[in-house]
């Protein structure tokens, strides 16, 4: 069922996802030492344009790693002239600039049920967060609604947000949602309420963003 919900999930944001802006190739500084064992990895210095994610990408490092790595609580947390430590990395690579990553926002307060990634049998590509049913679920952050209804099964009613730079959010088993496709939102506009369609009955979103089809764990991305 999970292999389902994920590959016609997959089809309709392959099917609405646009790639956002191109960039241009940046530049990279030379390898630092700054109390690092030298061999086990490199210092990228990140260049105007660069996001976290694109420079975990072209060094094949997992997103998480990196943050970890360079205890960093979000993927928001860089600027242009940081030095990110690359652990494994053999050498300095160059890293194409792109769209600056949106501030994404949590779209409501509340426990976090459901953690992202495999659990058991199961893999969950997003977060569950708890919330009494009916509670406001707002955008996460400014973007067009490409997807608003309940044709998704599995996930209840779903409203699907396009952002720029090739990202999408996505917000299931809601009880009500409150926008319509094409409709352009703000961050943190109102766009759904928590309902209560999920396997285990009780009241929560789920939330997930994805980059060009591919789901990250909303925590890394979270403030």
């Amino acid at each position: 069922m999970r292999i389902y919900l994920k590959i016609c999930l997959g089809i309709f944001l392959a099917f609405f996802i646009f790639t956002g802006c191109i960039g241009h190739l940046g530049s990279s500084c030379a390898l630092e030492q700054e109390n690092r064992v030298p061999g086990e990895g490199v210092f990228h210095c990140v260049q105007k344009g660069q996001t976290l994610w694109k420079i975990a990408q072209v060094y094949k490092v997992p997103l998480q790693k990196l943050c970890a790595d360079n205890h960093l609580k979000s993927a928001h947390q860089i600027y242009a002239g940081q030095k990110l430590w690359i652990s494994g990395g053999k050498r300095v690579l160059s890293v194409p600039a792109t769209c600056s990553v949106l501030a994404f926002s949590w779209p409501l307060q509340g426990e976090v049920i459901r953690n992202f990634g495999q659990d058991g049998l199961k893999r969950c590509e997003g977060i569950d967060i708890q919330a009494p049913a009916g509670t406001i679920v707002q955008a996460a952050a400014p973007g067009q609604v490409i997807y608003a209804s309940s044709d998704l099964k599995g996930y209840g009613k779903i409203i699907i947000l396009q952002h720029q730079g090739g990202y999408t959010t996505v917000y299931a088993h809601n009880q009500e949602n409150l926008v319509q496709v094409n409709r352009t939102v703000l961050a943190k506009e109102a766009i759904a309420r928590v309902g209560q369609s999920g396997d285990d009955g009780g009241a929560y979103l789920h939330f997930e963003i994805r980059y060009q089809q591919k789901a990250f764990d909303p925590i890394s991305y979270l403030p």
